[in-house]
């Protein structure tokens, strides 16, 4: 079973330990959740509390998962996904670590990566929007959470989040060779003590979740599901998806013309993948998306 996998990314302070204890343990409470939290120094403060919400925490201290410790951390999450078979990976970087490598490790090991979320605090913004490290990191995110709002006025938090996406904008990764942005769309939230509403998380379906959706889930019930009747092509899918400008991700199990067998795809930084065939599966083709409501998006 392929696990789905979340970069929780941020500067130092913004939040990322709150979000995961707040947010991340309440919408995620009925799947099996493994964290791995990576925090130079010592003492682990953040792992620390995280095991009093979290069965599965593992730590990578002194040192930083992107660089010196890539190949550590890769060996960690292969062996929990080995042992653990965990439905869910959740990897909380440290402040000053860039998550590119990271998003690379987790695809290289065959996980579901279903998004890179940045918390930004709100409060010190302008202290932290021309840092690298920051900038980066906000680029290289497709969900941003704009953390701490209830310490600035209503007209800072209109103001920050213009140029928030202005600066999402400028430092999303590009194409070395087209130019291309690495991220067509970007959600942003915001967030008092990083609560966020369970629409973040919408996407989060492993597998045998996805094979077992339209169980749980009639035609009527669905509002958030578009079903095909017929057999599509991957062209046409990654372009019905990408003009549909209220679809933000997406997961689901289709049958694509000229393959044998149903298939498990998701849609998220802005592209179509295939991730694995579902010889067995009977039900009727389906993608389960994310929508736009309630959070801003560009």
């Amino acid at each position: 079973m392929r696990a789905s996998a979340y970069v929780i990314t941020g500067y130092l302070g913004s939040g990322k330990t709150t979000f995961l204890i707040n947010s991340a343990r309440k919408y995620l409470k009925d799947r099996k959740v493994a964290i791995v939290v990576n925090e130079i120094g010592d003492i682990s403060v953040d792992g620390q509390l995280l095991k009093r919400h979290y069965a599965e925490v593992l730590e990578l201290p002194d040192g930083c998962v992107c660089c010196a410790l890539s190949e550590e951390f890769e060996r960690v999450v292969e062996n929990l996904i080995q042992n653990q078979n965990p439905d869910v990976i959740l990897v909380e970087t440290s402040g000053s670590a860039i998550p590119m490598p990271v998003m690379y490790s987790l695809q290289a090991l065959n996980c579901a990566l279903d998004g890179v979320i940045c918390i930004i605090d709100a409060f010190n913004f302008d202290k932290i929007k021309f840092e690298q490290n920051a900038r980066s990191q906000i680029g290289s995110s497709n969900i941003l959470v704009l953390n701490k709002i209830d310490l600035i006025s209503s007209d800072e938090l209109k103001r920050i989040e213009k140029e928030l996406l202005g600066l999402w904008r400028e430092s999303v990764p590009k194409n070395t060779i087209t130019g291309e942005p690495l991220y067509e769309r970007v959600l942003i939230f915001s967030s008092q003590n990083a609560i966020v509403n369970g629409e973040i998380f919408e996407c989060s379906y492993t597998l045998k979740e996805l094979e077992n959706y339209n169980k749980q889930h009639s035609h009527s019930q669905s509002s958030n599901t578009i079903y095909f009747f017929e057999n599509i092509d991957l062209e046409t899918l990654q372009r019905k998806l990408s003009e549909a400008t209220n679809i933000i991700r997406a997961k689901g199990i289709v049958r694509l013309k000229n393959y044998p067998f149903p298939t498990a795809v998701q849609w998220v930084f802005g592209k179509l993948e295939i991730y694995d065939d579902l010889p067995d599966y009977s039900g009727p083709s389906f993608i389960v998306y994310v929508r736009q409501d309630s959070c801003m998006s560009i």
